[in-house]
């Protein structure tokens, strides 16, 4: 009669084990993926006293110089160079996956520092959202300081968003900025990409549902100071964000642009 060694036993565990894990895995129904992101697929033309902009970016990685779409005249090549100009950034098409939708402005009015709005809302690859620390160091940023500051919103609770003070890292550029952002999706939002990871794997594994995520950021490039810049921020976020939420925004807006 032959016996079985401890590392044939274990083995068999293990085969076992995840033998009837797939099995379990097969009677499971499937994943309810939600296509709601909780917010309009759109930014507004107009904010109060701010004009939106769209902008194009030059896809040559030795240019990156970005225009106003209004300033082109129906121009479809960079200006500069001569290369296609594109709606996304070379280092975004580079890194997201390609059913990522984004859109993007610049606000602008009178007296005040331009506003870089941008959304993205994920595809079925959840790489379509990450740390945004990962791409404001790659765009040649340094962050200084982080905190998160509760923005007062008309009738409901204040917003937490994420507020990172920037520099260039070449530092013969002294121009200090303020990049604030925060993620909405499922009925939730979070300054926080750790907590949002963790209720996507909760609802995933308890609640047999995927929803899709949506990630807003805000770029002051020029804020001139912290306090101007956070009070920049807050300001137009008062008047932006009721906005986003509503079904029935004050102007219509383009479409979010897949690349």
């Amino acid at each position: 009669m032959t016996s079985r060694s401890p590392t044939g036993r274990a083995l068999l565990v293990v085969v076992i084990v995840l033998g009837l894990t797939s099995l379990a895995v097969r009677r499971l129904p499937p994943v309810v993926v939600s296509k709601d992101f909780g917010l309009r697929p759109a930014l507004p033309e107009r904010v109060g006293d701010w004009v939106g902009h769209e902008i194009l970016f030059c896809q040559n990685e030795q240019c990156l110089k970005t225009f106003d779409r209004d300033e082109l005249t129906g121009r479809t090549n960079c200006p500069a160079c001569g290369t296609p100009l594109d709606a996304w950034a070379p280092g975004e098409k580079a890194l997201l996956p390609s059913d990522t939708r984004l859109v993007r402005r610049v606000y602008r009015a009178t007296g005040r520092p331009a506003i870089q709005v941008s959304i993205v809302f994920s595809g079925g690859d959840q790489k379509s959202i990450h740390r945004p620390q990962q791409c404001l160091r790659g765009q040649g940023l340094v962050i200084e300081a982080s905190a998160t500051l509760d923005v007062p919103l008309p009738r409901r609770s204040p917003l937490p968003v994420m507020c990172l003070i920037v520099r260039p890292a070449n530092r013969t550029m002294r121009e200090l900025g303020v990049f604030g952002y925060w993620f909405i999706g499922g009925g939730r939002e979070t300054p926080s990409h750790l907590k949002r990871l963790a209720w996507m794997a909760w609802d995933r594994l308890i609640h047999n549902r995927a929803d899709r995520w949506a990630y807003v950021s805000v770029y002051i490039p020029e804020a001139g100071s912290v306090e101007a810049g956070q009070a920049l921020l807050s300001g137009l976020l008062r008047q932006l964000v009721p906005e986003l939420e509503s079904s029935t925004p004050g102007s219509p807006s383009p479409p979010a642009q897949p690349y």
